[in-house]
């Protein structure tokens, strides 16, 4: 049976297909100008890795955040934002910190975003994380907090954010739990010494 074809856009572009295969052979077959192509079981495309005919691994991926990043959200008021596109695994890490807890991470759904901390703040559902592009913000100070996900509203308690917030990462967190890795494409992460209204929360987060 075929699971294909699947084509390009464009020069750059990167494109994926997860299928499931019938029993017996399994064959991919390349034409064009084919670049770095990956055939791996997986239910979703991860970074390309050379094989030269062999089968290799590589170390995860570690994205820690600048110490002047840092800093900002280790203030104890800030406002942290990120955009991106298809964030594949269930329970995900958008923004994590120390141990296993994160500023912004998927619920198991990925139809929700929340924040970690005195107790978990979540949005309400939009659509899946997995499928399309998504923004989502947090933000606190001392009197609470914040968080939101594009096409729902902003949530909010009295509650606060992860105590400990001194490494911070973004598509992990400081435990490097393997399978919350938050696999996928990040366009932009803003981040404010303050922590902004709910309506502008909103206009940050608007896709």
């Amino acid at each position: 049976s075929s699971a294909g074809p699947l084509a390009g856009v464009g020069a750059a572009s990167r494109v994926s297909l997860v299928f499931t295969p019938a029993a017996g052979t399994l064959t991919l077959t390349m034409s064009g100008d084919v670049r770095l192509a990956q055939l791996e079981a997986n239910s979703f495309a991860s970074p390309y890795i050379a094989t030269v005919g062999a089968a290799v691994s590589r170390a995860a991926e570690t994205a820690e955040l600048s110490p002047v990043l840092e800093a900002l959200l280790q203030r104890s008021a800030a406002t942290l934002a990120v955009r991106g596109q298809r964030l594949e695994r269930n329970a995900a890490r958008i923004v994590g910190v120390n141990g296993t807890s994160s500023l912004l991470r998927a619920q198991s759904n990925r139809l929700s975003v929340l924040m970690d901390g005195s107790a978990q703040l979540a949005t309400a559902a939009g659509a899946d994380l997995r499928m399309s592009s998504y923004a989502a913000a947090c933000a606190f100070d001392g009197t609470g907090r914040s968080v939101a996900r594009n096409g729902v509203a902003v949530v909010t308690d009295t509650g606060s954010p992860p105590s400990s917030r001194g490494s911070v990462y973004l598509g992990r967190d400081a435990a490097s739990t393997a399978t919350a890795y938050g696999d996928g494409w990040y366009e932009y992460l803003g981040i404010a010494p303050t922590r902004l209204s709910e309506g502008k929360i909103q206009e940050i987060i608007l896709y």
